[in-house]
């Protein structure tokens, strides 16, 4: 009789372990993004329209069932808290450092070989990148439309000195050196690197968060500023806004587990609190008012509000789309004031895109921004 029922007790446990992050998973919490992972979780793709869409469906199901299984985020939580603290070398697999003075690093995309000049493409791996940076440039002109890939720095290139021994002193060549390095005359007309509109001018203003991956939002209007230098020469009679007006410092504190600072400190999950300081932009604007796209792209994902929409500002001239990712949010307020419209996209370079827009929408200029790390 007690073995019987030692069976069933046994047999009910197992049912509710196998069931229960699956109950969850459909009833519990819905959220679109990960702070353990730091990173946009997948959405419930919508069914598919035609056969070709069938294969792709299903493998958008299979991620979007990996993202949300019950209890993934605190699992992933648990699973790096312990293998920190019983094994203290672990901290060297996870994807931020700790540099001086509480300023925190980003390490993953390569970014620390990248710094250290270990990470340098091969020279045909570096032929083929510019080769498709030019055929995007070649057929955007066809078109009478202007080009500008703009690249913002990795906060390893802004305060290197702070990312510390034994890094620091093996700083090298990076992969953006070295693409520069091969760009010609004609290239670098439509190539901006924002690294010289920052390196060396936070004497006074801190121009990334020391507990995130980002600028903050008077590093965004340097960067803005070199942005604007680059494209009014394109614009006969273009003039950009430039008297921008900012708060006095604004100070937060980083406490663990709050999720108030940056995307480092909640990737990092154990360290000391700290003070950190910036100054936010404070204009507000009559124009750059946000609304969806209306257009309807054959490949954008329109679950994220954020990941596509347009701005306005009537009394502006020029038309733009902007292909972006999160580094692109804090140069948001600065560049939708000059526009008359802009598309933002949160993807790389797509010319499908430009080329369903062509119809009903024609650009003046197509910006693509890829960060420093991801290049």
């Amino acid at each position: 009789m007690l073995n019987t029922i030692f069976q069933r007790i046994t047999i009910t446990v197992f049912f509710i372990i196998i069931f229960t992050p699956c109950i969850w998973m459909i009833f519990g919490h819905k959220t679109d993004i990960s702070y353990t992972e730091k990173r946009t979780l997948a959405t419930l793709p919508s069914l598919p329209d035609n056969l070709s869409q069938v294969k792709s469906f299903f493998s958008d199901i299979d991620r979007y069932l990996d993202d949300h299984f019950g209890f993934r985020e605190w699992m992933v939580y648990r699973y790096q808290r312990e293998l920190k603290k019983r094994f203290p070398d672990a901290k060297r697999m996870t994807k931020v450092l700790k540099g001086r003075d509480n300023w925190y690093f980003f390490t993953g995309n390569n970014s620390l070989e990248d710094f250290t000049g270990r990470n340098l493409r091969s020279d045909e791996d570096l032929s083929k990148w510019i080769q498709a940076y030019r055929a995007k440039k070649r057929w955007l002109e066809k078109q009478e439309i202007a080009y500008l890939l703009i690249v913002p720095p990795s906060k390893m290139t802004v305060y290197g000195d702070f990312v510390g021994k034994p890094w620091v002193n093996q700083k090298g060549m990076t992969r953006l050196s070295q693409l520069k390095n091969s760009l010609t005359a004609s290239d670098s007309s439509t190539f901006l690197d924002l690294s010289p509109a920052l390196v060396g001018k936070g004497n006074d203003d801190t121009l990334f968060f020391k507990s995130d991956t980002h600028w903050t939002p008077y590093g965004a209007y340097l960067a803005y500023l070199a942005v604007a230098e680059k494209i009014e020469p394109l614009f006969t009679g273009s003039h950009f806004k430039r008297d921008f007006t900012f708060s006095k410092p604004v100070t937060r504190t980083c406490k663990k587990k709050e999720n108030k600072c940056g995307d480092l400190t909640r990737m990092l999950l154990d360290y000391d609190s700290f003070d950190e300081s910036y100054r936010d932009v404070e204009q507000i604007f009559e124009c750059g008012k946000t609304s969806p796209v209306d257009f309807k792209f054959s490949n954008l994902n329109y679950n994220n509000e954020e990941h596509s929409f347009s701005t306005s500002c009537p009394q502006k001239e020029l038309k733009a789309v902007i292909f972006r990712d999160s580094f692109f949010r804090p140069l948001l307020p600065y560049i939708s004031a000059n526009f008359k419209e802009v598309i933002y996209l949160w993807k790389s370079f797509d010319q499908q895109n430009i080329e369903e827009l062509l119809g009903i929408f024609k650009p003046d200029i197509v910006i693509e921004e890829i960060g420093e790390r991801t290049l």
